[in-house]
């Protein structure tokens, strides 16, 4: 089963998707019917902001994992074709200055 249909499944606060077709439909049928579009419509909100809750917390958790390892890589890690140093260090460190015979 589809990741995202099992969650719905699992969890009645999203059962209330339904609600998004139903408002759309509602308001092509009965486009007066103002207090029902507006019950349909908070209705069909709530799951929306759960879902997008969600999907905000999926993308920092996975943008916190891949800027850890940029640390480590640029800031901990030495390189062997950086002489043993650090991108960082390799950058940021100026190189030591040369007399001209």
């Amino acid at each position: 089963m589809n990741p995202l249909l099992k969650e719905i499944w699992h969890s009645p606060l999203l059962w209330m998707l339904i609600f998004v077709p139903l408002v759309l439909a509602t308001e092509r049928i009965a486009p007066s019917a103002h207090t029902v579009l507006f019950v349909l419509a908070v209705l069909a909100i709530v799951p929306l902001a759960a879902l997008l809750s969600h999907a905000t917390e999926s993308v920092a958790e996975k943008t916190g994992d891949a800027s850890r390892y940029l640390d480590f890589y640029n800031r901990r890690r030495p390189h062997s074709s950086l002489d043993g140093s650090t991108p960082d260090q390799a950058y940021f460190n100026p190189l030591p200055l040369r007399l001209a015979a």
